[in-house]
């Protein structure tokens, strides 16, 4: 992947820097939201993990803490391979545990991924989205350095910025789908 004189591929480093972006704004609004709403969100994964709620609570404090952990990590200089790995796990363990609570028949469930900010039922297309957008952070195994990051960083950081506000659009569309199925089970 490194180019024979030593030098990052321009593409690949945007990708790198753009995972970085959007792993930041991803999990920082994510861990915003829960703290906002931890009650909520401890209730949502003692459903998940089908335990009561104060065997939970620990559970959601834990998710929190590795989501802050991981916005921190692709944050700082020199540790942006560990938040990339730890994005990666949280990610597909999310979906882990969305495929396990649709294969128990949960369809009421909010994913818990943003609550109170956005509410989403549990559903397939969300298992599919947190394996599809852990696959941006790969980019951070490749690049060597974070050292002499040129101006191609400003092209990175849009690219992750862009992905983050896709990321959302895609669940504010699956939230409104969600709404007007409610609304018709209502009012018919």
């Amino acid at each position: 992947m490194i180019m024979g004189d030593g030098t990052v591929p321009a593409l690949l480093l945007t990708a790198a820097i753009a995972a970085r972006a959007f792993g930041i704004l991803l999990f920082g609004a994510a861990v915003v939201s829960k703290l906002r709403h931890f009650r909520e969100f401890t209730l949502i994964v003692a459903r998940y993990l089908a335990v009561p709620v104060g065997v939970a609570r620990p559970a959601a404090a834990l998710v929190a803490g590795l989501e802050t952990a991981t916005a921190l990590l692709l944050l700082l200089p020199g540790w942006p391979r560990a938040g990339a790995m730890l994005a990666i796990l949280l990610l597909l363990g999310f979906a882990g545990t969305m495929a396990r609570a649709l294969a128990r028949g949960e369809r009421e469930l909010d994913c818990g991924c943003m609550y109170g900010a956005l509410r989403q039922r549990v559903r397939w297309e969300l298992v599919v989205r947190n394996v599809v957008i852990a696959i941006p952070f790969v980019p951070l195994f490749l690049v060597p350095g974070w050292s002499d990051v040129p101006l191609i960083a400003l092209d990175g950081m849009a690219t992750g910025a862009l992905f983050f506000i896709l990321v959302v659009a895609f669940g504010v569309f699956l939230a409104l789908d969600d709404s007007f199925a409610e609304l018709k089970r209502r009012y018919g």
